[in-house]
């Protein structure tokens, strides 16, 4: 093999080598520090669905089960089905949030690599692959990471379509945006910015606009079937779904605060989100250093041209055109809503990794380029060690105010699930060590209440219908439900008390009631937990409601903290 040859391919093999370790990493913490441990409430459902799937796919009802999917994106849930078919069990099935993990890692690079040498590349996939956010994500069954792996694959399809005169990769193009929107419902507030970005990249053409508007309409069909596939029969329900959560009086549930356009609270809130607890301080430094060189190498060049005309040309025809816009409008669809999310920005980061890379490898060659570019490569590494919790003192986290911003991490160890069970659970948790041993006794109480549950109204030959009257992340309809699947291959009816039932008994009686609702024989009531959902469900008014309807005790649960579970029960619902 030629020299030549071999320095092409170094880079090449230093990504593939490096994100080999990282797959191990993620499979190996796993294993060690997820298996046996609750669940957060959201992924507990997510995996219900794709359990879900699994059984669809045995019982050669897969279509039935996808149509039927209405709120939550099934994209997902829907891969996970065949590692269920090979194993149905919790920890295996984040082969497929890993597997996405490669997928961003790799579209990263792709995307890199038209703005920057071979090794810059590199440097950008690696630090994106690293991000703490991304590190925790990828350990979480949720759909974060997928999301941001499609709508970086859609950037990369865009930009090798050469402004859109590749049919082949014009059609990849809307085809990703339809996964991307199939992978996590609120991506649709990004699809503006691709196709934005799509349309400014065929009018920038030097040549074959024509070509190009026949292979973007071909690729937003394309985008359009597989998009089609499932929210002709949910779009109704998502629309309300996001209508709600995003900007109806659900939002305020998970708000950081309200505020006007005009605050500059609004702007800033979800920034320090995302450097707060994605990023942390010494990449925000760093990335914010790359941003403002490729603003200064973008002034410098749109100097240098002569006309309005010409820099016009050269802003819409340069690589890093994309990347921009795609971010830029996602942010101002996050600022557009109050709801504070889960990890909404992380499709964002990607792309804004990418153009500061970019610009700190236009600086001029000297120690300042090698000094950011390095430092980049040693904050990533940090990152690395300090989320592998195997060092003890680089897991600790460390705070430490910066002036004028309200923000202070600096590093921290504790994954997504750390921060997760120590708010439901009230404990403390040491990312350093194995979680508390107390923490254990969740999956067997839950997967207790789904076989009790399910044999008492068997007994009265009913099939189960259960509400929960409390919103305790670690006892609740999704996390029974996953248990019911797991245990007993079949999916238990669940519904819940809303707050916004009450508070008065009147309004817990209609909903339990409520035809609509699906009229429960059961109902669990739970004294409250420490992580309880705001607002709450008031336990003694729904009991009373609930007993007014000829409700009746007829067992209790003991919850592993030490908490009681009372369940009710009516002689109603459908008949075996």
């Amino acid at each position: 093999m030629s020299r030549l040859a071999e320095d092409r391919r170094a880079p090449v093999l230093t990504l593939a080598g490096a994100l080999a370790v990282l797959v191990a990493s993620h499979v190996l913490w796993l294993a060690l520090v997820r298996r046996g441990y609750p669940l957060n409430v959201d992924e507990a459902g997510y995996l219900g669905i794709a359990f879900d799937f699994t059984e669809a796919v045995r019982d050669g009802a897969l279509r039935t089960a996808w149509e039927s999917q209405r709120s939550q994106a099934p994209l997902v849930p829907l891969l996970t089905a065949p590692v269920g078919l090979v194993r149905m069990a919790i920890i295996p099935s984040y082969a497929v949030l890993i597997g996405f993990f490669v997928v961003l890692t790799l579209a990263t690079y792709g995307v890199a690599r038209r703005l920057v040498s071979p090794w810059w590349a590199v440097l950008a996939a690696l630090v994106v692959a690293t991000l703490p956010a991304v590190t925790d994500l990828t350990r979480t069954y949720i759909f974060a990471v997928p999301a941001a792996a499609l709508t970086m694959s859609a950037i990369y399809a865009l930009g090798r379509s050469d402004h859109l005169r590749h049919r082949r990769w014009a059609i990849a193009f809307g085809a990703l945006i339809g996964l991307m929107v199939l992978s996590r419902t609120m991506n649709i507030s990004y699809v503006p910015g691709l196709v934005t970005a799509a349309v400014v990249v065929l009018a920038a053409a030097p040549s074959g606009r024509r070509r190009g508007a026949v292979n973007l309409a071909l690729g937003a069909l394309a985008g359009l079937f597989v998009a089609w596939t499932w929210y002709r029969t949910s779009w109704d329900t998502v629309l309300a779904y996001l209508r709600d959560a995003g900007y109806g009086d659900r939002s305020a549930e998970f708000s950081s605060g309200e505020t006007g356009w005009g605050s500059s609270e609004r702007w800033l809130a979800d920034i320090r989100n995302v450097v707060q607890n994605d990023l942390y301080v010494p990449m925000t430094v760093l990335l914010a250093a790359g941003l403002a060189a490729a603003l200064a190498a973008l002034v410098r060049r749109l100097r240098a041209l002569g006309g309005t005309g010409e820099r016009v040309q050269a802003l819409a025809r340069s690589p890093a055109l994309v990347p921009a816009v795609v971010a830029l409008e996602g942010y101002l669809a996050i600022v557009s809503s109050t709801n504070a999310g889960y990890a909404f920005a992380l499709p964002l980061l990607a792309p804004i990794v990418v153009v500061a890379v970019a610009g700190l490898a236009r600086l001029p060659a000297g120690p300042a380029r090698t000094g950011l570019a390095v430092a980049l490569a040693g904050v990533s590494a940090f990152n690395v060690l300090a989320k592998s919790d195997a060092i003890g003192p680089l897991a600790q986290p460390v705070h430490a105010d910066v002036p004028l911003t309200e923000v202070s991490t600096i590093s921290d160890g504790n994954g997504d699930i750390h921060d997760q069970m120590r708010g439901a659970s009230g404990l403390h948790i040491d990312p350093a060590h194995a979680m508390p041993a107390q923490l254990k006794g969740w999956e067997g109480v839950n997967r207790d209440a789904a076989a009790w549950l399910e044999a008492y109204a068997n007994q009265h030959r009913r099939g189960p219908v259960v509400f929960l009257a409390s919103r305790d992340p670690l006892f609740s309809t999704n996390t029974i439900g996953l248990q019911g699947r797991l245990l007993l291959h079949t999916s238990i009816a669940f519904g819940q008390l809303e707050p916004r039932d009450g508070p008065a008994a009147a309004g817990y009686r209609a909903a339990l009631a409520d035809a609509e609702r699906g009229q429960p024989n059961l109902l669990v009531l739970g004294e409250r937990s420490p992580g309880e959902f705001r607002p709450y469900v008031d336990q003694g008014v729904a009991a009373a409601a609930a007993r007014s309807l000829g409700f009746r005790p007829v067992h209790t649960f003991t919850l592993p903290d030490g908490r009681r579970a009372p369940v009710l029960w009516l002689d109603r619902g459908p008949a075996l």
